[in-house]
């Protein structure tokens, strides 16, 4: 199980290294675009930490959402340019992870209520370690998209919660966001179980 994992670590760092060298490459750096927005992502989260602990919600609420929407745009790019392989997808999961759970965990120092989210999310992260350390093939189920999309709109809602009427959905928004990270757990569990019985 431990060996699959390790497996798995030294294949995405050599992907990795293998994917750097094409970024300095003017040939393959076109194939390069969708992992550059996916790495924006993660450069993003000092910038934005800074802005939320020095209190501008307003501008590290824009970050955000600038953030959230290279998730999807890396994606849509890359299909755009043919250039879709295992690598960019596991950056991609990766690096969206990686987001999520700091901004979460920064939220969390002063609404307490997102410890249950961060739980949920880092269970979903471990439960797809998991299987891929039994080297399953992991894909990203259809509810698991519609559960990213509503834990990043309630990211969102929090920073801009000064304007009543968003403060008014927050808590729908983390009710239907905890119900989707359950039922996500749930369906990527069932699915690779099934497998061993």
């Amino acid at each position: 199980m431990c060996q699959n994992f390790q497996k798995e670590v030294l294949l995405f760092l050599n992907e990795f290294k293998t994917n750097l060298k094409q970024i300095k490459n003017r040939k393959t750096f076109k194939t390069q675009i969708p992992n550059l927005i996916t790495l924006t992502r993660l450069l993003l989260i000092p910038v934005i930490l800074i802005f939320l602990f020095n209190g501008k919600l307003y501008i590290a609420g824009i970050l955000t959402i600038i953030a959230i929407l290279t998730d999807f745009f890396d994606g849509f790019l890359a299909r755009k340019l043919k250039v879709v392989n295992s690598f960019g997808q596991k950056f991609d999961s990766i690096s969206d992870k990686i987001f999520t759970i700091c901004i979460l965990t920064a939220l969390s120092l002063t609404y307490y209520y997102l410890i249950l989210v961060i739980f949920l999310d880092i269970a979903i992260a471990f439960t797809n370690s998991y299987f891929i350390s039994l080297g399953r093939k992991v894909t990203t189920h259809y509810i698991g998209k519609i559960k990213t999309l509503f834990l990043g709109v309630l990211i969102i809602s929090i920073f801009f919660e000064q304007n009543n009427y968003i403060k008014q959905i927050i808590p729908l928004l983390l009710i239907i966001t905890i119900f989707l990270q359950i039922i996500t757990l749930i369906t990527y569990l069932r699915k690779h179980l099934k497998k061993d019985i």
